[in-house]
């Protein structure tokens, strides 16, 4: 996660969609040398949000334990007929997990990006009951990152579904895991809902692995409004608006996403889409219908140390996203801890008289 150092109503989404373009690291010449020497133990890079997020990993006491992750890009690239460039500390994420009981599990997020959370945020905090291979029904509650889609991406740069539909609220949240799949269910109190003292807020999430090497899921949402985006440009507009401002009905969404891992090829292949479309003056002066979806191809290379990757994606009424996008990103793992990848992406506008060439660097640091 990362973003450029400038000003506006249309930064923060410029900055996610422009500077996540793509992670290569900064890294000396010391640890290019070091990444090509061979590794009993290889970093496994992560490929979502959530394993992103996992980052609770060296034990303090019996049974907490604290981890952390670093990112620092640099990109340079045209954006808008602009020559743009910049050098960041994307994330720094600090969390810390206590687990004094197998069947319950508390963790905490703190999250800083630059020109987007600064000071710091507590990005989630939760605590979970169950989930256990002997309790595999589980209770999760507190502030989170609610199961609408699954964003899997080998890119630095976020994929456009996940522009679209993350989504992160203070939830409840019951499900079941089993080796063949599971369900996941979460209701909360949105920002944007026209009753607002009410959880009726809800979503729905399916899982499904048929054998190891194959895994789909589809999820729904009662209200797209209520992703991060879209819920920052809908207040936007009931800001300006007045306070007697209608919203109109919530737009719900569905998702569905597939993977398949053989060997040393991944495919990934995801859609999030609403149901419906969001009325004229909601999002624009014309009814929009917001839509997204990608699908990369992406193969381990040198020992699984080297991995090449290559992504076609786009939108449709998505305000400020690429009609259509396309991409390159080459990851290596430098040491057990630390990741190194470079990215390019083409991005197209129909509504733009420019298109949009962007590549960043980013080294990746966890511990």
């Amino acid at each position: 996660m990362s973003g450029a150092s400038e000003t506006g109503e249309n930064v923060c989404m410029s900055k996610r969609y422009r500077c996540r373009v793509l992670r290569v690291g900064l890294v000396s010449s010391f640890l290019w040398v070091v990444s090509s020497m061979a590794q009993e133990d290889h970093t496994h890079l992560y490929h979502s949000p959530a394993e992103k997020r996992d980052v609770a990993g060296i034990a303090l006491l019996e049974g907490v334990s604290v981890g952390g992750l670093l990112e620092v890009e640099a990109f340079s690239g045209e954006d808008g007929g602009e020559d743009v460039s910049d050098v960041v500390l994307a994330t720094f994420e600090l969390g810390v997990a206590v687990e004094f009981e197998e069947w319950i599990r508390g963790e905490a997020l703190l999250l800083w990006e630059e020109d987007d959370t600064e000071p710091v945020d507590l990005d989630q905090a939760m605590i979970t009951v169950g989930a256990t291979e002997a309790y595999p029904w589980f209770v999760t509650v507190g502030k989170m990152y609610v199961p609408f889609g699954e964003f899997a991406t080998h890119f630095v740069s976020d994929p456009l579904v996940l522009e679209l539909g993350e989504t992160r609220e203070s939830a409840a949240m019951v499900g079941y895991e089993h080796a063949i799949g599971g369900v996941r269910f979460a209701a909360f109190n949105g920002d944007v809902s026209e009753d607002s003292d009410e959880a009726d807020d809800v979503v729905v999430l399916l899982t499904f692995h048929p054998v190891d090497a194959l895994s789909v899921s589809a999820c729904w949402i009662s209200s797209l409004g209520e992703s991060d985006v879209l819920e920052a440009q809908l207040l936007d507009i009931r800001d300006a608006a007045g306070d007697g401002a209608v919203m109109g009905d919530d737009v719900s969404a569905f998702g569905g996403f597939a993977s398949l891992h053989w060997k040393s090829i991944y495919i990934d292949v995801e859609y999030i889409g609403a149901t419906e479309a969001f009325a004229a003056g909601m999002l624009s002066e014309e009814a929009q219908e917001p839509k997204a979806w990608n699908a990369e191809f992406a193969v381990d290379i040198e020992s699984h140390e080297l991995e090449l990757a290559i992504k076609v994606e786009g939108s449709d009424e998505f305000i400020g996203f690429p009609d259509e996008q396309y991409g390159v990103a080459l990851s290596r793992r430098l040491t057990d801890a630390a990741s190194l990848s470079v990215e390019y992406l083409h991005g197209e506008f129909d509504d733009e008289v420019f298109d949009r060439d962007m590549v960043t660097a980013q080294l990746a640091l966890e511990f």
